[in-house]
């Protein structure tokens, strides 16, 4: 069985976690002090917080150790001290931990000092840069020190192993569909398509088609760059920063992919089963809700869910995929 027929494993415990009744549990006490760690208390296996606590400019979520994605609309990252720091305007400076930092996500009206991009590097922090519309312009990924020998492999083998690997990326990320649209009542009949080779007979499109009607209405496009895509767009570039992250981290390229043929192909296959989990986080915003703080915090806690089952099946990706023997 090769590396993404686990997705599924990973993704099912992701969504059962995310889809089933909310528990009544106690709040957690947001950090005293920016940039300090504070240890999670002993909480029942499978617990997860429910009410992250978010700055103005970013979310902590607290899973043992803390990891930060950091959205920085506007203001300057520099580095003090060898210290990464946040400064707003007027606002009072913030000190981060680099090495809790997982994603940062910069607009046009953002800056960066090389000191603080090698420092973030260093961490294995990932940069998004978004336009406008919160679409991603560029992906700044660091090097991994794992051995060419994995991106030899990456090379030689994916091409034979494409079919086999876009058919269950595709059946996997149709399921997802299905069952998210099955956790908000709609009716559908995706479960129902069947899957080729390759998928040869483009299910995709035709689930995607669908499931976007029973989502969002008939009249819904992604091409449109008002309602809800923006809100889409912000998800899906955290999301593909996150999975590339994990892919680097692996040794491989994100630019050699299955079917994609963008500059982070491999991201942009492997993230397909996880997009739904973005979906329910907008579908469950107010009708016209803007990108706005609120909306942000959502959508990143969303994506933040799938960070431990992305990295896992990235890794079971290499393995089963990669480096089994034939």
């Amino acid at each position: 069985m090769s590396g993404p027929a686990l997705l599924k494993k990973h993704l099912d415990a992701t969504l059962r976690m995310r889809y089933k009744e909310k528990q009544s549990i106690s709040k957690i006490e947001p950090p005293r002090v920016l940039g300090q760690p504070r240890a999670c208390r002993l909480r029942p296996f499978g617990w997860r917080p429910q009410t992250p606590w978010a700055s103005a400019w970013g979310v902590i979520f607290c899973r043992g150790m803390m990891e930060r994605i950091i959205d920085l609309e506007e203001g300057t990252l520099r580095v003090v001290s060898s210290v990464l720091r946040v400064e707003r305007g007027d606002a009072k400076p913030v000190s981060v931990d680099v090495a809790e930092v997982a994603v940062v996500i910069l607009s046009s009206r953002t800056t960066v000092s090389g000191a603080a991009a090698v420092l973030l590097a260093r961490a294995g922090a990932a940069m998004v840069f978004v336009d406008e519309r919160f679409l991603p312009v560029s992906l700044t990924l660091p090097f991994s020190g794992r051995s060419m020998e994995r991106l030899r492999l990456q090379v030689e083998r994916l091409p034979m192993l494409a079919p086999q690997l876009w058919q269950q990326i595709v059946q996997q990320k149709i399921k997802a569909q299905a069952e998210l649209l099955d956790t908000l009542g709609r009716t559908h009949e995706l479960q129902d398509l069947h899957v080729a080779l390759g998928d040869s007979t483009n299910a995709e499109a035709t689930a995607t088609r669908a499931y976007w009607e029973r989502l969002f209405g008939p009249t819904f496009t992604r091409r449109d760059d008002d309602g809800v895509n923006p809100l889409l767009n912000y998800g899906y570039a955290v999301l593909r920063a996150l999975v590339a992250r994990a892919i680097v981290s692996q040794g491989l390229h994100p630019a050699i992919g299955i079917r994609h043929r963008d500059p982070f192909a491999l991201a942009s296959d492997l993230m397909e089963p996880f997009r739904p989990l973005v979906d329910h986080a907008v579908v469950a915003q107010s009708a016209g809700a803007a990108l706005d703080k609120s909306t942000k915090r959502a959508i990143l806690e969303a994506v933040m869910e799938a960070r431990e089952p992305i990295s896992a099946a990235v890794q079971r990706f290499v393995g089963e995929s990669l480096e089994s023997p034939w």
